[in-house]
């Protein structure tokens, strides 16, 4: 059985995986890093701030982040660790990654990581099928 489980502490989604599939998962990989900076990158509805004298639109709920400084996008990574695909965002300067995607009590989740996976969920499955059919 194949499981996604998901690490909050440094919000990466763990999918488990075998050795000799690995090929599949780093391009499994690369697509989700794809998806959600594209994600990052889509027009924001959220609120509207005035910094440094420009313009920057905020993400609304359930959108993914909106990108001010380009932290968090750069953040964005996937690799592979033993038989795992590590997917997620964040780290000692984007500690902020897990608030945005899961939410607060003062404020509504904007997804990017979790939503890239259920979106890539497909091509998930197809690559593990063609992955196996060969073992």
């Amino acid at each position: 059985m194949i499981h996604i489980t998901a690490s909050i502490g440094n919000l990466h989604a763990r999918l488990p995986m075998r050795s000799i599939i690995g090929k599949g998962w780093r391009s499994i990989g690369e697509t989700l890093v794809k998806t959600a900076q594209s994600k990052m990158k889509e027009p924001k509805h959220g609120k509207v701030y005035i910094i440094d004298g420009k313009a920057h639109t905020a993400s609304a709920p359930n959108e993914a982040p909106a990108i001010l400084s380009g932290k968090l996008f750069k953040s964005v990574g996937s690799e592979l660790e033993g038989n795992d695909l590590l997917f997620g965002a964040g780290n000692d300067k984007t500690d902020y990654a897990k608030f945005l995607e899961l939410g607060t009590e003062k404020m509504e989740n904007r997804p990017f990581i979790f939503k890239s996976v259920e979106d890539n969920f497909k091509e998930i499955e197809v690559e593990f099928g063609n992955q196996f059919k060969g073992l």
